[in-house]
This record gives structure tokens, C-alpha cells and sequence, in this order.
């Protein structure tokens, strides 16, 4: 006989729902006995729940708990029947208020899915449902009575309700009147507990039951004490998920038979016991005892009774119970008054009397937090006598066996016992650290099987993490404290006040300026030997704490959950504390932690987290953990060298990792407020200044970080100085002062020298006032003789006058005024006041000594001498003072005068008179002639006879005496003159395309004149430059063609698709045959988004893909070598491998390599996010972006600002370079586009000077020059950043040094500019071999030598240049005619 199917539960329950779907429109049909039968299943499906031990705290659909639990699929067959809800609440529950058992049922059936709805779903704000629950219990409406189980089941529903905060305030009356009520009837409710189990006997009926127990009865009489002692001396504890197995101490005679009550309770909602009854109130009270306006009826009705009494297990029996007394417990305890009494009435001996493991020790874990987190319940909790050993370990054994909501509240719980000397002492003598580093490492996330972790693990995995590290940031920082206090008890002298004793029992706090200030003490104070010998940085290392808390950074740059900013800067702030140890800095720099294919160091983690910063936007980035990093980072970097430098070589070793890791470029970024703007919070921008900038003077300490950081616009261009001005926000004034000396002490390490906080400052003008403060400053004392003459005879003083002329021997021809000097150009000498000029901050920066007098630092007064009031120099046409600038010196003095002493006398004012018209001399010089008081001085500025002149006309007919260039620098002026012009003479569109099509770039053959065209469907389109013809000669690549590399015999074509492209790129054969050409593949490479030539022999391309570079054979397109430096990346987002001039060498990603042997050779610093950088032709630097770097000694040659982001195009001689931005075709409309980007400019490649400046009025996609240099191909296209989109692009030719009718009319102008160029043709020269040193580039950083055509002329400019000027006017007639034929000279 064959035998039915069984059915499952889950079968069963649908089974029922069907039948309900079926009957319930019958006019008799009766829902109790389903209702009646889906909670009987519904309640045994709770009790196998509840038997798989949940966390009692974890409010998550049971499906989510336990996937294969049979009631998380009985409710998700409920709540999947939206009908039988509706039915179920609006007309079993509200509609049939005459049928008591239908309305007991649905109420009783709702409150038993409640795990599987929204409360907000049930319950919605404007619902009658609440209040008639509120009716029902309170036993004012019938059905419910005053022990009808209606009246349970309503507080049951109420407590879910009451959950919601909105909710709980929307019925603050009818909650007022109902747990007073609750509370009374709960008191009754426990009376009949106690009444039923004094009332029956328990005994033991397992077999051999009495066999274990103590012999003698007194042991059963033993205080609560020593029993409590025996049970925490048991270690062993029942895993949480595994309730069926249990670890016994050796003494236990426990079963499971005894346990079951403890860990899974019962669930009698039918028939309703008395305990049941009492969980109901109890789950409604627990939140509204939250409330300050509902603790009187907890004390008036002595709720403190209430909760002890169903925290004793001997006497009530339900650990359930007492668990949702603990949740009760939890509330009460937020309220000081409740607490107190709670501690008084010896409530802490109760907690610590509950059986572990067991559901009530989870909530034990509430109560012990909320009695922790007032520090004076606490400082209560720790004066009871015995109460503070029992405390910490019954804490420890939440971390390490309770429930996950148990663990995370222990650890919250420990954090803020740490405040207590006491606690700690406790807890290292309970191995509490090695306890709570376990509960950490243990956890699946932080090991290898994390990965297959459901979201919901990893969440609750991540909070404990979280709260695990910032307990341990809690002990390190007591520890820090007492350490510190150790060593100050050693190092107090004899007589002094000894230092404050951190009393054991008293709450000791400490703000994150009380850590720095201890860190600094032992830092400074302290030697390293002792530092070295701290206990509790040997138990992080024994324990492995520093790198598990390494491995966290360095997972969690992955991960997001709530709190991540918070967990990210304890864990730096323990690596913070920890860093003054030098064993824990050689971890640091050292210790590699596996983060997924490569090694991290630590110092890389820190380096990390602030180049995330760099690159967040403002809306997502948390100061925090950035400041934390910069405080971690300058412990390590600034820390001393000691007495005999013995640190030297791990601070080198740790200086190279922050350069090889992009440490520069994050704290620069930083100090700009973040990368492409300000993009730091502007409340904390300030602090992290100041911190960034003390990480960099620690830096200075290398010579080669100090040499880079000399070279960059932050001292080149007065940046640093610029951010000094004012604060970034005005309430962080305090923020910014500190900010001022650290920037002081950041110019100080970098110039040598002593500097002040105010004033303008830049290198070069400090170099100048280190020039004038060694300058000994002597005048003819006859000259003052006369002035002082002339000044006694205008005061009427004639007798003292003669007495002067006579003893001074002053002669006749002396007595007479001096005549006004006179000049090429009328030039008189006026005071100050005649001339409208701006004021500038007067400022001091150098100390300096002379041969007269200490010379004392001058300040702009009212009362000043007149001799500071009106410093005569002369200037162009007329005369001023300091012609605009009101800066009185350069020079500080360190060491003023005694008081006694006068500050001022006549010799310090003349001194300073003379030495500020030296101070404003374009280039001063150490050893002057002695000065003259009636002649304006200035040094003599360096010139040279076969100058060229700086007039076309001039110049152009001196080639007669000079056949060259016209005299020395000529060939420069020339240069400057041709490639500051161009005219557009041809306009190419994409017809051959097809729709969408566009130029993307173009590239000139070198044998014919033809021009090669890219498009963005990949179709490689040819021009005859001269017939003009545009044809198709095949598809390149799939998708966009944007660059382009032509073999100098122009037979092959390397296609590349660029950055972002994923079709990558081809080796293509280019041919002709009868005038039609024709492209065939030659090879593909489809991972490579970029090639490029070998330079010599061009047999060998180079293939980029991202990090990596490969070249390969031309010939066979076989691979020779792989170039990558795993660890070593700087990440580029546009890298673009290219080989050096020789072919030697290879420039990946900021890294260069040996051709030959693939190794890497040298690490250049990263300062920008994309260009990866390029080999000057001259084979002697490399320009990555704005940095010039020396090739032979790698070291920073100057910075180019107005390169930013520019691709590079030089001429055949390597003597002019366009310069170009490209828009980010993939980020078009998303990022914020430069103001280059319709535009391109050339730059004198010698010196890296600005030539001129041509806008093209639409975005420039690509430059290409044709062989001769005379004829320039652009791509210009018109882009839509609303849309996204390119709407079409051109390829214009212009020819080069031609300009159009309409440019050629107004000459003065152009005149003007070639002026302008005076400044840096003295510096150039035509050998290459003496341009390398560092103090050349930097003069032509500082002078201007990136002048535009648009500059203006120094008013200072030597007297000789007038005549030079004239000569100029003069040629203007004759100069259009000379234009043309200078122009074909030249090519």
C-alpha cells in the first residue's frame, strides 16, 4: 500500500491559507479554528526557532537569521497574502468586537507575526487599531477583561507599537494612563509567580542526579559570594551557535536537561502562563521606561523590587523573563536617580548572580553598559567592595561567548571603564587584552573565509570591529597616561612638586591635546632606550595587535558601514601612540601586510588615507581619520634624531617610503584644500594646514625632499605665504596661528635661515635679502656732514652751522645744494607722497649686522624718521619711492638692544636708508662701493655687448655685422617672434567619416606633403596638403582613433584608441600606389590602449596598458620585455610609456627603467593625478606635468605652472614645444574643465618661458607639426558638456610665423611684447651643458621667466635700455616688410 506524502509545516500552513481562500466568502464560515490552527503552528515553528539560541537582541526577520528555519518561511507565506492581512486586521481584530474568541485570536495570531512585518505597517499614525489596543489593555472595553488573554495579547501588540519613537509621543496620555495601571498589575502578576513556585516542590528526578552535589549542607547555605566565585573561575562557555553542545568545567554536573531552560526558555502563548503574562507588560514597559515623564510611576510603585526580583533565578524560573526584565532594567538605568538606588539595593550582585551562559546574561550586557556610561555610576560601581573583579570578568565573558549583540555592548562596556585606573589594572590582570584582540581576529571578516559572508554577517562583524578598536584606543591611551606619569616621577628633580597621581578609582579624561602634549613629553623628555622599554608595546607585538590593526586598514578602504570614519581613526590613533616606540615605527616601516596581490607597508596605509582625502569630495570626506593619519604621520617623520643621530637611518629609510608612496603630493594637496579645489571641509581646513605643514618640516630634514620642495610653486610662487594671509575660516583663528609657525619653521628648514610669520615672502626674495644683509654699507661721512649743514641753516641754527663747517672742514664747493641728477629721460626726484602708490605689509625676514650699527628691524610709524618716510630711488619718467613698494628691509634683527641703549641713532638711519635702496636692486651684490647720499644707488645689472637687439628692424640688419642671429641671444628673440604668430590658411571637416564622425588626430608624413587624420569611428582619412583631397584608407581600430605615430620612413602607423578605449590599438602598413593610398593590419593589440615608437632605430614600440609597459619586435610584433613594478605604481590615470632619446631608458607611470636589464632605476615624486610625464629631446630632463626633473642626477629642476596638464609637441631642433590640453572625452560634462582647453601655447624648450598664447576659440584635441616646422596641424572640436557629447571638429592648418592682415596692422604692439622679453634673453644662451644648475633654474623660476606676451616691463630697467627703446620706434615704418623674409631666413 503506497503511503501518503508528509507534509512539512510549511505545507501544512499554506494548506490552511488556501482553505481560508476558498471558505471565507461563505456567509457561515467561521475563522476561529484557522486561526486557532495557523498559531499553533505558528508557535511551534518559534519554539524550533528559539531553539537554534538567536540573538535575543536581533530584531531581523527570522528568514534572515536563520535562512532554513521553518518560521521565516511560515511568515513570508503570510505576509505575501496581502488579503488575509487586510482581513486579519480590519475585520477579525477591529470589526468583531461581539466575538471574543475571533478578536482573541486575531489578536494572538498578529502578535505572533510580528517578527515578519513592518510595525509601521500594522500601525500606521492615524489608526484606530492603537487605541482600541489601548482600550483592551487597560480592561476598560469588553472583550478584554481584567484577565482576559485579549489583554495580553493588546500590551504585547502595544510594546511592538511603542518601539517607534513618533508613535510613543503621538500617545503620551494614553501611555501615562496605562503603565501606571501595567505596573500594579504586574506586582500582582509576581506575587502569583512567587505564590506557585514557593508552593512546589523541585526535585531532581534525572538518574544519579545526587552523585556531584557538595556532601555537607552548609555548602548549599554558602553566601552568594563564594558560590559566584567558583562560577567565574569556569571559563568554558556554550557556543552560541551550536546550542546542543556545552563546555563544562571539570566540576560541573550540568546537563542539557538543565540548560534548556537557560538558553531556549519556553514560548506559551496558549494557554497564557503567568510568566508569559508578565514578558507582555514587560516588553511594553521596557520602552516607555526610557521616558523622563513616566519614572515617577516607576519609583512610586517601587519598580526596583519588581526588577530584582525577576532577576533572581532561584526564584523565578523563566530566563525569558528575566531577560525582558534586563531590557527593562536597561531603560530605568539611563535615569541617575533610579541607578543609584539600583546600586544601593546591591542590584550589581543580582546581575552578577545570573547564570552564564543563559538569554538573561544577554541582557545582562544592557544593564552593564548603561551602569558603565555615567562615570559616576561607575565610580560607585568600583567603590563597592569585590564588585570591580567580577565586573570585568563577567564583561570579558560577554566579549568572548555571549551573543553578538552581547559582544559589541561588552566592548562598549570596556571603553568606558577604561577611564578608571582600576579598571585597566583589572583588566590586564584578567588577560583582558589577549581576550579582546581574539574577539577581533577571530571574527570571519578579518579571516580568509570572510568572502562568502552574507551582508548581514559582514554588517555585524564590521560594528564589532568597530567598537573592538575603539576600546582598544581607550587602553592605550590610559596606558599612554601612566607610562608618562612613570617617567615624569623618574625625571622630577629633587625639591620640585611632584608630579599628579592618576587616582585608581576616579574617572581620568584626556583630550586629544593632553595626548600630543604627553606623546611630545616622551618624545623630547624621555630617551629612546626608555621609550623603547613601555610593557604594553611588547604585548601589542607578542599579540600581533599592530598588524591586525594594519590589516583592518587596509580591508576597509572596501567596506562601507556606519560608523567606518570613527573605527578608521582609532585605529590610527592607536598606531599614533604607538609610534613613539622605535620598534613600533620599524613595523611600521618594515611589516608587510598582504592587501590582495601586493605587500603594504604600514607608512603606505597611513600615506593612503590621505590621498583618499585629497581626492573626496567635500559631501563624503570625514576629517577625522585624516587628521588622525597627518598626527600619525608627523610622530613618525618629525620625531628627533637623538643625541648621536642613531635614528638617522630609520628616518631615512622612513623619508624614501614616504617619497616613494606619494607622501608630497598628498600633503600638498592638503594644503590647497584638496586636489582640483578646495575639497576639505572648510571647519577643519585650517587644523589639517597646520598639520600637513608640520609633516613637511619634518620631511625638510632630507636634503632631497628639501630640494623638491624648494622647487615647487608653494615656495616659487609664494603659495605658502598666500595661505598665511587670513584663516580659511574666521572662528579658527587659533588653528590658523598655529598654522603660521609651522609654515615659518617650513621656510626656515627649507632656506637655512630665520624667517617671520608676516609678509610676502617667496625664495627668491630671501635669497636677495641674504645678498643684502652680507653687504657692508659705507658711505662718505662728508656727504651727511653737508646734509646735516644745510638742515641747521633751513632751522635758522647758523652759528651751530659755521661751528660744523669749521670742525667738519667742510669746503665751498660743498656747501652748495647738489644739482638733481638728470637722465636719458627727464628724470627728477620726488618724495614718496607726490606719487599715488598702494601700501604693501612691511615685513622682516633675515637677521643681519653691518659695519655702523646693529641695524634695528624697521616698522612703519607716524613718528618715524624721514629718512624712513622717503627713501629716493629713481624709476622711469619721473621718480618715487621704492617705485610703489613701501617694504621697508629684509633684514630682522634676532637680538634687540638692551633697554638702556638707544634703539635709535643717525648712522642706523642712514645704514638703513642706504640698505633699503639696495634691497630693491633686480639683482644685489654682496661687495658695493661705498654709497652716495645724493645719488640714488642701484648695482650694476650684467649685460653684453654683442647683445642682440630686442628690435626686429635693428636686429635683422645687424645680421650684416653678425651673420648668425644678429648677436648673442638673437636666435632666441627670433624664436620668440615666429612661433608668437600663426595664421590659419586651410579647414579639413570629416566627410568620409559618416554621421557621428570626428577628428580626433592628425600627423604629417615626412616625405610628401600628406596629412594623416584619426576619427572617432577608428578610420584613418588622408589629405593632400596641397590638392586638398580627403579620402578613406581604412579602418584602424574598432573604436575611436586618438593618437597617432608615423616610422620616419613612413611606412608603418601605430594606431592607438588612448585612455579609456577598449579596442586597444594596431600596427598598421601604410602604402601608395598611384596616388591611392592603402592601410593594412599589420598586428593588434587588444590590451593596449597606447604605442609609441623606439626613437633611434625605431625597431621596437613601446605598448601601455595602464601600470604595465611592454615593448615588442617591430618586425615579428614578438614580446622582448614587460616593464612593471609591482608596489612601486604611482597610478597614473593617463600613462603613456615612451622611450628616452637614446633608447636606453623607459618612463612608465612616473617610473623609469633599464631597457637592457628591465629593472627599475628611479621613483619620480608624484604631483598630479594623470600625466605620467615625457623625455625632453635633449636627452637631459624629463617633464612630468609642471615638474622638470634633472636626468643625470634626479633631482628637481624647477616647476612650469602653466604646463598643468598639457600634452607636449616639440620641434625637429627641440627648441620650441606646443603645449595643449586635452579634454577627458570620458568624464566630459562631470569634471571641471580647464581654461586651456581652446587653446594652445608655446614654451622656448630651453627654458620652459612662455611664448605666446593662441586661442582657438573651440577645444584643441591634438597639435602636430610637419617636418620643417613651418605648417601646424589642430584638431579643434566643439564640445557640448550639458549633453556629454563632441557636436563635430576640424583639422585647421596654420602656418607658423604669419599673421593675418588684420594682426599685422598694429606693430606698436607687437613691439611692446618683444620689450617684454628683455628680462630673459639675458639668461639664455645656445649652450645646453650649463643650464642644469640648480640655481640658475631657479633665478629664471623667480624673475619671471615664464613671461607671456602679455607682460609688462619692470619700471626698474636699466638706463641703457631707453636708447634701445628709441632705436625701436624708430623701425616701426620699416618693419612689415621685414617680416616675411625673417621668417623664410629662419626656415
Amino acid at each position: 500500500m503506497k503511503m501518503a506524502p508528509v507534509l512539512t509545516l510549511e505545507d501544512q500552513f499554506k494548506k490552511l491559507l488556501e482553505s481560508w481562500e476558498r471558505e471565507r466568502r461563505n456567509d457561515n464560515y467561521d475563522a476561529v479554528q484557522l486561526l486557532e490552527s495557523l498559531n499553533a503552528q505558528l508557535e511551534y515553528a518559534t519554539l524550533q526557532f528559539y531553539a537554534r539560541d538567536p540573538d535575543p537582541f536581533d530584531d531581523r526577520h527570522p528568514s534572515r537569521v536563520f535562512p532554513e528555519c521553518p518560521l521565516g518561511q511560515l511568515l513570508d507565506a503570510v505576509y505575501q497574502n496581502d488579503e488575509f492581512l487586510s482581513t486579519l486586521m480590519d475585520v477579525y481584530l477591529i470589526g468583531s468586537r461581539e466575538n471574543e474568541r475571533l478578536v482573541t485570536g486575531a489578536a494572538r495570531l498578529l502578535l505572533n507575526i510580528l517578527p515578519g512585518l513592518e510595525v509601521a505597517y500594522i500601525f500606521p499614525y492615524t489608526d484606530e487599531k492603537l487605541s482600541r489596543l489601548f482600550s483592551w489593555a487597560g480592561g476598560d472595553e469588553p472583550p478584554s477583561g481584567t484577565d482576559s488573554p485579549l489583554r495580553y495579547y493588546a500590551t504585547g501588540l502595544l510594546a511592538a507599537a511603542m518601539q517607534m519613537a513618533a508613535l510613543a509621543t503621538q500617545y503620551k496620555e494614553p501611555n501615562a494612563r496605562l503603565v501606571p495601571v501595567l505596573l500594579q498589575h504586574l506586582r500582582d502578576l509576581q506575587r502569583q509567580q512567587l505564590a506557585t513556585t514557593n508552593g512546589s516542590t523541585n526535585v531532581d528526578t534525572r538518574p544519579f542526579s545526587q552523585f556531584g552535589r557538595e556532601a555537607s549542607p552548609v555548602a548549599a547555605e554558602d553566601p552568594p559570594t563564594k558560590r559566584r566565585k567558583r562560577c567565574d573561575s569556569n571559563s568554558a562557555a556554550l557556543s552560541p551557535a551550536s546550542p546542543g553542545k556545552l563546555f563544562m568545567s571539570d566540576c560541573s554536573n550540568s546537563s542539557w536537561a538543565e540548560q534548556e531552560p537557560l538558553l531556549i526558555a519556553t514560548y506559551p502563548m496558549h494557554p497564557l502562563t503567568v510568566e508569559m503574562k508578565q514578558r507582555l507588560i514587560l516588553q511594553y514597559l521596557a520602552p516607555m521606561a526610557e521616558y523622563q515623564e513616566l519614572l515617577g510611576f516607576a519609583l512610586e510603585h517601587n519598580a526596583l523590587d519588581l526588577m530584582l526580583g525577576y532577576l533572581d533565578l532561584e526564584r523565578n524560573k523563566d530566563v525569558r523573563l528575566a531577560f525582558e526584565a534586563c531590557r527593562m532594567l536597561g531603560s530605568l538605568l539611563c535615569h541617575s536617580k533610579f541607578a543609584v538606588d539600583f546600586i544601593a539595593a546591591g542590584g550589581v550582585d543580582v546581575l552578577f548572580r545570573i547564570p552564564r551562559p543563559s538569554i538573561a546574561a544577554t541582557g545582562v550586557s544592557l544593564c552593564l553598559y548603561h551602569l558603565a556610561f555615567f562615570d559616576e555610576l561607575l565610580e560607585r560601581v568600583c567603590l563597592l567592595p569585590d564588585a570591580l573583579p567580577p565586573l570585568i570578568g563577567y564583561t570579558l565573558w560577554l566579549l568572548e561567548c555571549s551573543h553578538q549583540s552581547s559582544r559589541v555592548r561588552a566592548a562598549m562596556t570596556l571603553a568606558c571603564a577604561f577611564q578608571f585606573r582600576a579598571s585597566v589594572e583589572e583588566f590586564d590582570r584578567q588577560g583582558g587584552l589577549r581576550r579582546l584582540v581574539n574577539a577581533v581576529s577571530t571574527l570571519p571578516l578579518m579571516t580568509s573565509s570572510g568572502t562568502a559572508l552574507d551582508e548581514d554577517r559582514i554588517y555585524v562583524d564590521q560594528q564589532m570591529i568597530r567598537q573592538a578598536i575603539m576600546t582598544l584606543k581607550r587602553y592605550v591611551e590610559m596606558h599612554l597616561a601612566l607610562f608618562g606619569a612613570r617617567i615624569r616621577s623618574t625625571h622630577n628633580a629633587a625639591g620640585s612638586e611632584p608630579p599628579q597621581e592618576i587616582a585608581p578609582h576616579k574617572p581620568y579624561r584626556q583630550t586629544p591635546a593632553d595626548i600630543a602634549e604627553e606623546m611630545e613629553f616622551l618624545l623630547t623628555s624621555a630617551s629612546p632606550t626608555m621609550v623603547d622599554s613601555w610593557e604594553l608595546v611588547r604585548q601589542l607585538e607578542q599579540l600581533g595587535v599592530l598588524p591586525l590593526l594594519l590589516q583592518f586598514l587596509a580591508a576597509q578602504e572596501s567596506w562601507s558601514f556606519v560608523g567606518k570614519p570613527e573605527a578608521v581613526k582609532s585605529a590610527v590613533d592607536v598606531l599614533n601612540m604607538v609610534a613613539i616606540a622605535r620598534r613600533t615605527l620599524r613595523l611600521l616601516i618594515n611589516g608587510k601586510i598582504v592587501d590582495g596581490d601586493t605587500e603594504t607597508s604600514g607608512i603606505e596605509l597611513v600615506l593612503r588615507l590621505l590621498e583618499a582625502a585629497s581626492d573626496a569630495a567635500p559631501s563624503q570626506l570625514d576629517p577625522e581619520p585624516v587628521r588622525s593619519a597627518l598626527q600619525a604621520l608627523c610622530t613618525c617623520v618629525c620625531r628627533p634624531l637623538g643625541t648621536r643621530n642613531e635614528d638617522l637611518p630609520l628616518l631615512e629609510e622612513l623619508w624614501s617610503q614616504v617619497r616613494q608612496y606619494n607622501g608630497i603630493l598628498s600633503l600638498l594637496a592638503i594644503l590647497n584644500g584638496g586636489s582640483g579645489g578646495v575639497r576639505v571641509p572648510i571647519s577643519a581646513l585650517d587644523s589639517l594646514r597646520h598639520l600637513a605643514c608640520r609633516a613637511l618640516v619634518g620631511l625638510a630634514r632630507s636634503e632631497r625632499i628639501r630640494q623638491i620642495v624648494e622647487k615647487l610653486p608653494l615656495f616659487t610662487q609664494g603659495q605658502l605665504q598666500a595661505l598665511m594671509r587670513e584663516p580659511a575660516l574666521q572662528d579658527s583663528r587659533a588653528e590658523h596661528a598655529r598654522f603660521c609657525c609651522a609654515a615659518a619653521e617650513l621656510i626656515e628648514a627649507i632656506c637655512g635661515r630665520h624667517v617671520a610669520t608676516t609678509g610676502e615672502l617667496s625664495l627668491d626674495r630671501i635669497r636677495k635679502a641674504a645678498i643684502v644683509s652680507q653687504t657692508r654699507v659705507q658711505f662718505n661721512e662728508r656727504e651727511l656732514f653737508q646734509l646735516m649743514y644745510q638742515h641747521l641753516l633751513t632751522r635758522g641754527l647758523h652759528e651751530t652751522a659755521r661751528t660744523l663747517q669749521r670742525e667738519a672742514r667742510l669746503e665751498e664747493f660743498a656747501l652748495r645744494p647738489p644739482k638733481t641728477p638728470t637722465a636719458v629721460r627727464q628724470r627728477v626726484l620726488i618724495p614718496q607722497e607726490t606719487r599715488p602708490t598702494t601700501p604693501r605689509r612691511q615685513f622682516s625676514v633675515l637677521q643681519s649686522q653691518d659695519s655702523h650699527s646693529p641695524a634695528p628691524p624697521l616698522t612703519p610709524s607716524s613718528d618715524a624718521s624721514p629718512a624712513f618716510k622717503r627713501p629716493y630711488v629713481v624709476v622711469r619718467g619721473r621718480s618715487s619711492e621704492h617705485a610703489g613698494r613701501t617694504t621697508p628691509s629684509l633684514l630682522a634683527s634676532t637680538s634687540p638692544p638692551a633697554p638702556s641703549e638707544p634703539t635709535v641713532t643717525l648712522d642706523s638711519i642712514v645704514v638703513d636708508f642706504l640698505r633699503r635702496q639696495h634691497a630693491q636692486c633686480p639683482e644685489p651684490c654682496a661687495t658695493c662701493p661705498p654709497f652716495s647720499l645724493f645719488k640714488p644707488h642701484r648695482c650694476p645689472v650684467p649685460r653684453y655687448r654683442s647683445r642682440a637687439p630686442f628690435n626686429l628692424v635693428a636686429r635683422f640688419v645687424r645680421r650684416h655685422v653678425d651673420p648668425r642671429v644678429g648677436g648673442y641671444g638673437g636666435d632666441v628673440l627670433d624664436r620668440r617672434f615666429v612661433y608668437s604668430r600663426f595664421r590659419p590658411f586651410c579647414t579639413y571637416r570629416d566627410s568620409a567619416g559618416g554621421p557621428g564622425s570626428y577628428f580626433l588626430c592628425s600627423q604629417f608624413l615626412h616625405r610628401q606633403p600628406v596629412l594623416l587624420l584619426g576619427s572617432a569611428h577608428g578610420e584613418l582619412q588622408v589629405i593632400g596638403t596641397d590638392s586638398g583631397d580627403l579620402r578613406s584608407v581604412g579602418s584602424a581600430i574598432d573604436g575611436a582613433l586618438s593618437h597617432m605615430a608615423l616610422s620616419r620612413d613612413d611606412r608603418l602607423v601605430l594606431a592607438s584608441s588612448g585612455l579609456g578605449g577598449l579596442q586597444g590599438s594596431a600596427v598598421m602598413t601604410l602604402t601608395e600606389t598611384n596616388g591611392q593610398w592603402h592601410a593594412e593590419h599589420r598586428h593588434i593589440f587588444d590590451d593596449d590602449y597606447y604605442l609609441e615608437f623606439s626613437k633611434t632605430s625605431q625597431d621596437r614600440i613601446v605598448a601601455t596598458h595602464h601600470e604595465r609597459a611592454r615593448i615588442y619586435d617591430v618586425e615579428h610584433s614578438q614580446l622582448i620585455r614587460e616593464f612593471t613594478a609591482p608596489g612601486s605604481q604611482n597610478g597614473y590615470e593617463d600613462n603613456r610609456a615612451t622611450f628616452s632619446p637614446a633608447d636606453d631608458l623607459l618612463l612608465s607611470d612616473g617610473l623609469l627603467f633599464d631597457v637592457r636589464s628591465g629593472r627599475m632605476v628611479h621613483k619620480f615624486e608624484k604631483f598630479n593625478p594623470s600625466s605620467s610625464g615625457c623625455f625632453h629631446p635633449n636627452g637631459l630632463e624629463i617633464v612630468i606635468n609642471t615638474e622638470v626633473w634633472d636626468l643625470r642626477t634626479f633631482r628637481l629642476l624647477h616647476t612650469v605652472p602653466p604646463l598643468d596638464q598639457c600634452l607636449l609637441t616639440f620641434t625637429s631642433d627641440a627648441a620650441v614645444m606646443v603645449a595643449y590640453v586635452r579634454p577627458d572625452m570620458e568624464r566630459l560634462g562631470r569634471c571641471t574643465p580647464s581654461p586651456f582647453e581652446s587653446s594652445f601655447r608655446t614654451f622656448d624648450a630651453r627654458d620652459y618661458s612662455h611664448i605666446a598664447n593662441y586661442d582657438c576659440h573651440s577645444n584643441v584635441l591634438d597639435c602636430a607639426l610637419d617636418v620643417d616646422d613651418a605648417v601646424m596641424s589642430v584638431i579643434e572640436a566643439h564640445l557640448d558638456p550639458d549633453m556629454g557629447e563632441v557636436g563635430g571638429s576640424v583639422c585647421r592648418l596654420y602656418e607658423v610665423g604669419r599673421t593675418t592682415v588684420e594682426e599685422e596692422e598694429p606693430m606698436d604692439e607687437e613691439e611692446d611684447v618683444e620689450d617684454d622679453e628683455r628680462s630673459d634673453i639675458g639668461d639664455s644662451d645656445d649652450d645646453d651643458d650649463d643650464d642644469d644648475s640648480d640655481e640658475d633654474d631657479s633665478d629664471d623660476d623667480d624673475e619671471g621667466s615664464l613671461h607671456g606676451p602679455d607682460s609688462i616691463l619692470d619700471e626698474d630697467e636699466d638706463d641703457s635700455l631707453d636708447t634701445e627703446e628709441e632705436d625701436s620706434e624708430d623701425g616701426d615704418g620699416n618693419q612689415d616688410w621685414l617680416v616675411e623674409d625673417l621668417v623664410d631666413a629662419i626656415f
